[in-house]
């Protein structure tokens, strides 16, 4: 989903999907990702620096451990084929028994998002992708939300 943003704005990122997001978004503004979450961030005719990732959790109120794992990585280019090549990787963070912000499951809400461990920014050159993988030891660690509807 390329989409190219004004300069200062912030927007949160959907995976491609084979379906218009949009018609969903007046019933479900989020979705779980299971253990983790595949994606890229390409630098279109500017250098684009990543200082950071923020999220929310899926986790529900009745879940025994409402604490997760989270990790963090890296790679050149894209991540489709790297999904099983650790070496490929680098670890930008990790950090263990994260208590992440929860997504309101009832209705819509100005969502809080926790910021995930992230050690250093990483700097993708005009023209370049970057792959990133998000990592948790829960299958509804995280979650992606559209931050307004009019922004699919």
């Amino acid at each position: 989903n390329a989409r190219t943003m004004p300069e200062g704005v912030c927007q949160c990122v959907s995976t491609p999907h084979a379906y218009p997001i949009n018609t969903l978004m007046p019933r479900v503004p989020f979705s779980t990702c299971w253990y983790g979450l595949f994606f890229e961030v390409r630098a279109f005719d500017q250098d684009v620096e990543v200082v950071g990732l923020h999220t929310q959790t899926g986790m529900y109120w009745r879940d025994t451990r409402d604490a997760l794992n989270v990790s963090v990585y890296t790679c050149e280019g894209e991540t489709s084929g790297k999904e099983k090549s650790k070496e490929q990787w680098q670890q930008l963070g990790t950090q263990d028994d994260v208590r992440l912000a929860r997504v309101n499951f009832t209705m819509n809400s100005n969502p809080t998002y926790a910021r995930l461990p992230f050690e250093r920014p990483v700097l993708l050159k005009a023209g370049t992708t970057r792959g990133f993988l998000i990592h948790t030891t829960h299958d509804r660690g995280i979650v992606l939300r559209a931050k307004e509807q009019g922004s699919w």
